[in-house]
């Protein structure tokens, strides 16, 4: 027996994923992999004395640094650790 194609068949044809839902998580794991970057980039950052703390607050990454709390958007944080370590680097003798 032949199934009339305009009849739904027993069995459900493969739904794709939602790619909504996949673009979600992409840029949920990428914003993650970005805190911890940026994370690891501060304790670097302390460790090398260049800083006295880092975090999130009040929806700002906050930097610790002479004395100064610095509000930045993370990815200005980011800019700003790097910048520290470029000059660090340009200041030691070598």
């Amino acid at each position: 027996m032949t199934q009339d194609p305009q009849q739904p068949s027993d069995q459900s044809p493969d739904i794709p994923p939602d790619l909504e839902y996949e673009q979600d998580l992409i840029d949920y794991s990428a914003a993650f992999q970005s805190v911890n970057d940026l994370t690891e980039l501060g304790n670097a950052a302390i460790q090398a004395g260049l800083i006295a703390g880092h975090g999130y607050h009040s929806g700002k990454y906050e930097i610790l640094c002479n004395g100064e709390a610095l509000l930045f958007t993370p990815e200005e944080a980011e800019a700003y650790l790097k910048s520290l370590f470029e000059q660090t680097e340009s200041d030691s003798p070598g």
